[in-house]
C-alpha cells in the first residue's frame, strides 16, 4: 500500500495499525472525518472514490429522503419537547428544518475487487436526533439503507 494517497485535494495517510487510509472530504458543503478500507488491493483505488464521492454530494436529497421514510418521527418528537420545554427553540420545527439540520459526521469506504461500498453516520445540528446517530449504508448498486440509531 502506498504511504499516502490524494484525493480532491486532500491528503489521505495509510494507516497501518488500522490497515486504512484516514483523512478527510468535502461532503454537503462540510469537511467530513473519511476512512478507505481497500482490501484484495483493487488496481484503481482513486477513481472507485472519487465517484462514490461525487454520487454522495449530488444525492443529499435521495440520502435524506431515504433516511426519513422510518425517522420522520423525530421532527414530531421535537415539536413534543419544545411544548414541554425540554427542548430549547424559539418555536417548532418542520420537516424542512430538520432535513436542513442533517449531516455526514464520518464516512467510510470499503473498498474491493467486488466494488466500493460506504457506510455514514448522519448528525444533526440543532441536535433534534438528541445525541443519537443515524447510520447508514450505500451499496454497490447505490442501494440506501438505514441500519440504525446510535449512541
Amino acid at each position: 500500500m502506498e504511504n499516502k494517497i490524494i484525493i480532491n485535494d486532500k491528503i489521505f495517510i495509510f494507516n497501518e495499525h488500522h490497515g486504512c487510509y484516514e483523512g478527510c472530504c468535502k461532503i454537503w458543503g462540510n469537511e467530513v472525518q473519511t476512512v478507505i478500507e481497500v482490501k484484495d488491493e483493487p488496481p484503481d483505488i482513486l477513481s472507485p472514490i472519487l465517484s462514490r464521492l461525487e454520487w454522495l454530494n449530488a444525492n443529499r436529497e435521495k440520502i435524506l429522503d431515504a433516511f426519513l421514510k422510518e425517522n420522520s418521527y423525530f421532527v414530531d418528537t421535537i415539536n413534543e419537547m419544545i411544548d414541554n420545554k425540554e427542548f430549547e427553540a424559539d418555536s417548532h420545527i418542520t420537516l424542512a428544518d430538520f432535513r436542513a439540520a442533517l449531516f455526514i459526521l464520518y464516512l467510510n469506504f470499503e473498498l474491493d475487487s467486488a466494488g466500493v461500498t460506504c457506510s455514514f453516520d448522519l448528525d444533526a445540528k440543532p441536535d433534534y436526533l438528541l445525541g443519537h446517530l443515524a447510520f447508514m449504508t450505500v451499496d454497490e448498486k447505490y442501494n440506501i439503507k438505514n441500519d440504525s440509531i446510535n449512541g
